[in-house]
């Protein structure tokens, strides 16, 4: 059984053979796997944390062989050890990509993007994902909360809309009030309205008058009875259907009180309800809708951000592009203290040896930093002879040239500035560029003749221009 010191030191050995990458794919394959896994399972170690953190620093850190694995889950298993060993703070994790780790090891590789997933790593990954305020936005055809809700009408709505009103007693008429009403005062002007006998057949209409009499003054009895038990039965209904409604929004109203204010917008009910029923596709079509447009909206800064690692992590151009996009938020976000204390380190960074084994690769990690601390505010001091070495040697003309630039128009009596700008002009055949520079730096009008001579082909005149 190895001892911990003879286990890390074989763990280097491991690590030194990695780096070679002598292995064909096949072989590789296992070996990563295998070699990988022990390496893990020594890190993860919670008994003797002193020892692992020894074994991150000589072996994980020195040589990247996790990081460098072509599975995204080894791959995430391991950032972890590193997420969890720098501290989250967004200075430390620059402090770290620049100063602390030494990517000589990965020196072939785009390394840049492991320093952008651990900035991204930093982030709030629990805060949900929002636009920006001058994103493009298409206006809503309809309001969002009503949209998710599907608010429809219920049948009881309609039925309560062509409900009478109640009368002031607080009863309900009845249906049929107004024609009893109308026949009770036609009932009367018909008996009133009959003529009567003669005077030889009084005895027969008397009785008939009696019985008419009679019928009169039981009629109207009738009537209201019918009349009240009609309106004493539709006060009952009206009383249901008003407690039912009752019930149906003091539950509703109770719903929304003891829902959680973090989630304000209501959830989708379980089923629409609608004047007419919808068909069984169309109702499908909705709830997948809307089971999407809820999933969506619970996602977080951390699903995003696993997502961006991933591309990076597998294309040089998107860590290129992001890495000048990320570092100038970032150098802004720093205090000039800081700031100050990070600037030395850089230029350390930007002038390492090993950039020059990326000579053939684009883009290349020294042109990628360039641009950052180009595109920076208050903007690092970077001297003119790196930028110049960095132009010439490393690709990354087009931004040195551009910084350069810059610094003759801001500070004009720099002689640096003006050698650096015009070796990168010379370098690339630039000849007007750096004839009009020289017009600009010279001091005497016939100097400026004879460049313009010398500019135009004229090179007898331009001599002797020199020589006057």
């Amino acid at each position: 059984r190895l001892s911990p010191k003879e286990l890390l030191v074989m763990l280097q050995r491991l690590g030194h053979v990695d780096r070679l990458h002598v292995f064909p794919a096949p072989v590789k394959a296992r070996w990563e796997r295998r070699f990988l896994a022990l390496l893990f399972a020594v890190l993860a170690r919670a008994a003797d944390g002193a020892w692992a953190d020894d074994v991150f620093l000589r072996v994980e850190r020195t040589f990247c062989c996790g990081l460098q694995s072509r599975s995204p889950e080894v791959r995430r298993r391991f950032f972890a050890q590193y997420a969890a060993r720098i501290p989250p703070a967004l200075h430390e994790r620059l402090a770290h990509v620049v100063q602390v780790q030494d990517w000589e090891f990965q020196a072939h590789t785009f390394w840049l993007r492991h320093g952008l997933a651990l900035l991204l790593d930093a982030a709030h990954d629990r805060d949900p994902i929002t636009l920006s305020y001058n994103s493009a936005r298409v206006p809503p055809l309809f309001d969002f909360a009503a949209s998710l809700a599907f608010a429809l009408p219920h049948h009881g709505h309609h039925r309560r809309a062509s409900r009478p009103p109640s009368t002031p007693g607080g009863g309900m008429p009845a249906a049929g009030g107004g024609e009893g009403a109308r026949a009770e005062e036609g009932g009367e002007g018909r008996v009133k309205a009959e003529p009567m006998d003669e005077d030889d057949g009084r005895e027969g209409s008397s009785g008939s008058r009696a019985a008419q009499e009679a019928a009169q003054e039981a009629a109207p009895g009738a009537a209201q009875g019918a009349a009240q038990g009609a309106a004493r039965e539709a006060a009952q209904g009206a009383t249901r259907e008003t407690a039912q409604e009752t019930a149906r929004e003091t539950a509703q109203a109770a719903t929304r009180e003891t829902a959680p204010s973090s989630n304000p917008s209501p959830s989708p009910p379980k089923r629409l309800e609608a004047e007419e029923d919808l068909p069984a596709e169309v109702s499908d079509l909705l709830r997948d809708a809307l089971d999407f447009m809820r999933e969506q909206s619970e996602l977080t800064l951390g699903s995003l951000i696993d997502a961006v690692v991933e591309v990076v992590e597998c294309d040089a151009n998107a860590a290129n592009a992001l890495w000048s996009l990320l570092f100038p938020i970032v150098w802004t976000s720093l205090g000039k203290e800081r700031q100050t204390a990070l600037a030395k380190p850089m230029i350390q960074l930007l002038t390492r040896e090993h950039h020059s084994r990326q000579a053939g690769m684009r883009p290349t990690v020294a042109q990628t930093l360039l641009e950052g601390v180009a595109m920076s505010q208050p903007q690092p001091k970077i001297p003119a002879e790196v930028m110049a070495y960095m132009g010439r040697h490393l690709h990354a003309w087009q931004v040195s040239v551009s910084v350069l630039e810059s610094h003759v128009g801001l500070f004009p009596a720099e002689a640096r500035c003006f050698d650096a700008v015009c070796s990168l002009y010379r370098f690339a055949g630039e000849e007007d560029m750096t004839c009009g520079l020289w017009q600009r730096r010279a001091a005497c009008e016939d100097t400026r003749t004879a460049l313009a001579l010398e500019q135009q082909g004229y090179a007898s005149l331009a001599q002797a221009a020199w020589l006057a």
